[in-house]
């Protein structure tokens, strides 16, 4: 699918995202700066959005698929996103876990031995 979405569209890359959840949204996130501690937005700790319902949907690259156009690389200043990105947003229930530790491993063990499989 994601291919295909490249094919169809005029894009320079196409990259797999999920939603970021409330905990996880920058919008939440806070930032030191010097003695004071704002919102990663630069903003006000008093300004931050009280209900993750009212949070904008922002997504996080989850490095199941790039598809990109190879000049990216030679542009430059070469990247794999190009001039026009599109996110193939991958459902919230798939199991999406990015393993680069003991620790990400003993997640990923633990809820495969959860899984039913018919």
């Amino acid at each position: 699918m994601a291919i295909q979405m490249y094919i169809d569209s005029e894009v320079t890359s196409v990259v797999s995202v999920i939603k970021a959840e409330a905990n996880m949204n920058p919008h939440w996130m806070l930032v030191e700066n010097g003695d004071d501690v704002e919102l990663f937005n630069g903003k006000q700790l008093r300004n931050i959005q009280d209900r993750r319902q009212d949070l904008p949907d922002v997504y996080i690259r989850n490095d199941f698929v790039y598809v990109l156009n190879p000049n990216n690389l030679y542009d430059s200043k070469p990247n794999i996103y190009g001039d026009k990105l599109a996110l193939y947003k991958i459902s919230e229930h798939r199991y999406d876990i990015d393993i680069n530790s003991e620790k990400d491993l003993s997640i990923a063990e633990a809820i495969f031995d959860k899984l039913e499989f018919n």
